[in-house]
């Protein structure tokens, strides 16, 4: 366990050094991962730097502001982050012994990776303190870590919650390269109201471990900054300055690297634009990566009453002392956070800064024209920027990691995106002999592989997955972690399948993508049309169509189009005996030589002779198999002839088929005059009151009113009674048809609503 005294951190390990270049060095803090599931890289895969970064998504983080990345050299990809209270490695897995760390969410800078020089795959993790918002350990000091990779190749947080200083720290932390470009210094600021002293503290992070001997400079200043704010070292670590959330103060000061001290301060107060008609304070800050203009954010009300986030810059060889500058406004867009813009300088030399759900980046800013790309990078879904972007060392970008032995494997390992259902082919470039290999894919086929040269992987299902080596020689195990993202293909839309007849055509149509390939070819007009026609066909065939969407990805539907003979379809209307006022079946028979298709029906209409619901219209009757017996029923109301011929007339639906159709006869026996008939299941009458017909029921009531040869008269509906007005006089005779719940009463009346009181008897 480390002592707070810090002797303890001192290792000495004799290596064979071997310097790594330049371009290694650049990649060290060439990865970022912040916000909520938010990440760009720079790192091209090769030990060099991207001129545009590429967006990585779905890392795991969520924190409101600062976070810190590092990607090791002797490993060359992402291999730990760390918000203020987790760490994890370059896969997203937390660390063991890295949760509930000091720090919180809050935190303006969040956390700082620094490489343990004495140790070549250890890592220091400074972590200052949340001064915002209470952290789950309610720390407010700043406190020292450190992760180390194991045999197995998984980093462990081994040491933690070292306090650095007793005192209530600052949520400021920066570092360097030292004068020789052996180590570093990291530096962390506190703040003495009592006696109005700023002061920071200097750590060497040394090849013999953390110096114990730590290096203090204090100022006295009129304006004391607040314990929330940025604080950053220029690219060749000469030029320290920092924000404070409570002024538009930008605190200036030299640094020597031989030494660890600060010196010089010099307060810039930035004067109010004409665009503005206040400024509230500073947060985000940069330097140039020449170090000779200094770029901050501001939080300003401009004359149009509209807060913003006012992007400004100041020349540095300008400040030489306390004043009042006026900045120059490089870019402003409307503030939806407390806080404006996080600032970061990038190892391709451009300043990144966030902007709502976006990521902008500026090039040239050493220029007249800086070139402002607000929305250069976008994050979907829920990975968003939030107000922080990771805390770096600048002066890694220019120049050479500190000397270092990578006796284990390292490298990098590259898988392109690819579509969903498709497979990505993996490469490697690994140095450092290995004598084994373990490859592992999450949700691909195959799931694991131990060849050096690994197969080609599928994945069947859109998303983002993580593609981990971890490779193994003689001197240990490292683990080597690369993003895949595999793109939803396109909900291609073929229609539903369909029949034609012989010798038909067809207006195929497919939905869901950007361009379309239909096969066979041979048998459609345009076959990269979405919208083709078939040629003639006399035979079953399947289309398929390939749709393309946006982003390269292919989806694939088929139709069938079934081809009929054509076939014909007999209707027979079988004969019926029926009483006078009893309801008739009549059977339908309808016989097709095959199964599909629809055929409507409708029946004849015959004077007192009343089709029931659905009969009293057409009625479409699917032909789901080769013989269909049908039972629609008619109320008989008068004999007038002895026999009705029933005919039914047939239209044919989607078929390819052609009608036979028989009549048949319903016989009608007894007289309508002597039929007192009343089919009678529920309580129903029907009385003549007033004038007018009533029919008193249990419930809902429909009455129809027939005349002697059983045309409908009226109807009405009614709830427990139905009042009907009959203005006719002279009709010899009517027919009372009442129903209620299924229920039917049938009367009639001798001289119309003139007779009185209609007897009736049950059947």
């Amino acid at each position: 366990m480390l002592s707070s005294s810090m002797r303890q951190f001192t290792t000495i390990v004799v290596f064979l050094l071997i310097s790594l270049s330049a371009a290694h060095a650049q990649t060290e803090y060439a990865t970022w991962v912040f916000g909520t599931n938010a990440g760009l890289t720079f790192n091209n895969g090769s030990g060099g730097i991207l001129d545009t970064p590429r967006v990585i998504l779905n890392l795991p983080i969520d924190t409101r502001e600062g976070s810190s990345t590092y990607s090791h050299p002797c490993v060359g990809s992402l291999t730990l982050y760390a918000m203020g209270e987790t760490a994890f490695d370059g896969t997203g897995r937390v660390l063991d012994n890295g949760t509930v760390l000091s720090g919180g969410s809050s935190s303006s800078q969040g956390a700082l990776w620094v490489r343990d020089v004495s140790r070549p795959l250890s890592v220091y993790l400074f972590i200052p303190p949340d001064m915002t918002d209470v952290s789950a350990t309610g720390t407010q000091h700043y406190t020292l870590n450190r992760a180390e990779l194991g045999a197995a190749g998984r980093w462990t947080m081994v040491e933690r919650d070292i306090v650095l200083d007793p005192r209530p720290g600052s949520e400021r932390i920066a570092a360097a390269h030292d004068a020789a470009g052996t180590g570093y210094w990291v530096v962390t600021q506190y703040t003495d109201s009592a006696v109005r002293n700023i002061e920071f503290v200097a750590y060497h992070v040394t090849m013999s471990g953390i110096d114990p001997v730590k290096v203090t400079s204090r100022f006295i200043s009129s304006t004391l900054p607040q314990q929330a704010g940025i604080m950053k070292f220029s690219s060749d670590g000469r030029r320290l300055a920092m924000t404070s959330v409570d002024d538009v103060v930008i605190g200036l000061y030299d640094f020597d690297p031989s030494t660890g001290v600060v010196s010089r301060q010099r307060q810039i107060t930035l004067s109010t634009l004409p665009e503005w008609q206040r400024a509230s304070f500073c947060y985000g800050l940069s330097f140039t990566s020449s170090g000779n203009y200094l770029y901050t954010s501001v939080r300003a009300l401009g004359t149009d009453g509209i807060t913003r986030s006012s992007i400004v810059r100041l020349s540095v060889p300008l400040l030489n002392f306390d004043q009042t500058v006026a900045p120059e406004l490089i870019f402003a867009t409307t503030l939806t956070n407390p806080y404006p813009a996080a600032l970061q300088l990038g190892p391709n030399r451009k300043i990144y800064f966030t902007f709502n759900d976006n990521v902008g980046e500026m090039a040239y800013t050493d220029d007249f024209g800086v070139v402002v790309t607000s929305m250069a990078h976008r994050f979907p879904g829920i990975s968003q920027p939030r107000l922080g972007l990771p805390t770096c060392i600048e002066s890694t970008f220019p120049r050479p990691t500190p000397v270092l032995t990578c006796d284990l494997p390292s490298g990098t390992i590259s898988a392109s995106d690819v579509c969903e259902g498709g497979c990505t082919v993996i490469t490697q470039n690994i140095q450092g002999s290995p004598t084994q290999w373990l490859w592992s894919f999450p949700g691909g086929r195959p799931a694991v592989s131990t060849d050096s040269i690994p197969p080609r992987v599928c994945y069947d299902t859109a998303g983002t997955y993580i593609i981990t080596l971890t490779v193994r020689n003689n001197a240990g195990a490292v683990q080597i972690a690369d993003t895949i993202t595999v793109r939803s293909a396109p909900d291609v839309d073929a229609g539903p399948n369909v029949s034609i007849c012989v010798g038909g055509q067809l207006d195929l149509s497919a939905s869901g993508a950007v361009t379309y390939r239909w096969s066979p070819a041979s048998l459609v007009d345009d076959p990269t049309s979405a919208t083709p026609r078939t040629v003639p066909l006399t035979q079953r065939t399947a289309f398929v169509v390939e749709g393309t969407g946006s982003d390269g990805c292919v989806g694939v539907d088929s139709v069938e189009v079934s081809v009929l003979p054509p076939h014909t379809i007999t209707v027979q209307v079988e004969n019926a005996n029926v009483q006078v006022g009893d309801y008739a079946v009549v059977p339908v028979t309808v016989t097709s030589a095959q199964v599909g298709g629809s055929v409507r029906l409708t029946l004849s209409e015959h004077e007192g002779l009343v089709w029931q619901a659905p009969w009293n219209t057409s009625v479409d009757i699917d032909l789901d198999s080769t013989v269909k017996v049908l039972s629609p029923v008619a109320l008989v109301l008068l004999n007038g002839d002895t026999s009705r011929t029933v005919n039914a007339n047939a239209e044919i639906l989607d078929t390819c088929a052609t009608t036979a159709v028989r009549s048949g006869e319903v016989h009608v026996e007894g007289c309508a005059l002597s039929a007192r008939r009343i089919v009678l299941t529920q309580p129903l009458t029907v009385n003549i009151v007033d004038g007018q017909l009533v029919v008193t029921g249990d419930g809902s009531i429909d009455v129809t009113v027939y005349d002697h040869v059983g045309r409908s008269i009226t109807q009405a509906t009614g709830h427990h009674q139905v009042r009907i007005t009959i203005e006719t006089e002279n009709l010899r005779q009517l027919f009372v048809v009442a129903r209620s719940g299924g229920h039917v009463l049938v009367k009639y009346a001798i001289n119309g609503l003139q007779a009185s009181g209609m007897s009736s008897r049950k059947l």
